[in-house]
C-alpha cells in the first residue's frame, strides 16, 4: 500500500468521523430544543455576593437574570457532565448515554434517578 493510499484512508476516516459528530450533535440541539419548549420552576437560594455577581452579568450583557442563569446552568453542566465523563474508559457512550437517559426523563416527565433506580427483585 502506498503513502499516498494510507493517507487518503486515514484522511477519509477523519472526515468521516468528523461528519459523524457534526450529525450527532445536530440531533441532540434538536433534543434540547424540543423540551425547552417545556420549561419548569425551581428554586435556587444564592448569597447576596452571588446573585449581585449575576446581576452585574445581565446588567453589562443587556440581557435578564433569567438569561444568564439560563446560559450558565445550560454550559455549566454539560461541561461538568463531559469532565466526569473522563474518568470512564468509554467517555463518549457515557456521555451519549447519559444525555439519552435525561431526554428519556424528559419525556416521560420522571426524574433521572427514577430511570436509573430499579428495584432488586430478589426476596
Amino acid at each position: 500500500m502506498s503513502v499516498r493510499s494510507v493517507f487518503s484512508a486515514m484522511f477519509i476516516q477523519k472526515q468521516e468521523e468528523h461528519e459523524r459528530m457534526l450529525q450527532e450533535q445536530e440531533q441532540r440541539e434538536a433534543a434540547e430544543q424540543f423540551f425547552e419548549k417545556e420549561l419548569r420552576t425551581v428554586t435556587v437560594r444564592l448569597s447576596p455576593f452571588l446573585l449581585a455577581q449575576i446581576d452585574g452579568l445581565a446588567y453589562h450583557l443587556e440581557e435578564s437574570r433569567q438569561v444568564i442563569l439560563d446560559r450558565i446552568i445550560s454550559v455549566g453542566t454539560t461541561e461538568a457532565v463531559e469532565g466526569y465523563s473522563f474518568a470512564f474508559t468509554e467517555k463518549d457512550v457515557f456521555t451519549n448515554e447519559f444525555f439519552d437517559t435525561c431526554r428519556q426523563a424528559a419525556r416521560e416527565g420522571k426524574t433521572f434517578k427514577e430511570l436509573m433506580y430499579k428495584p432488586s427483585t430478589e426476596e
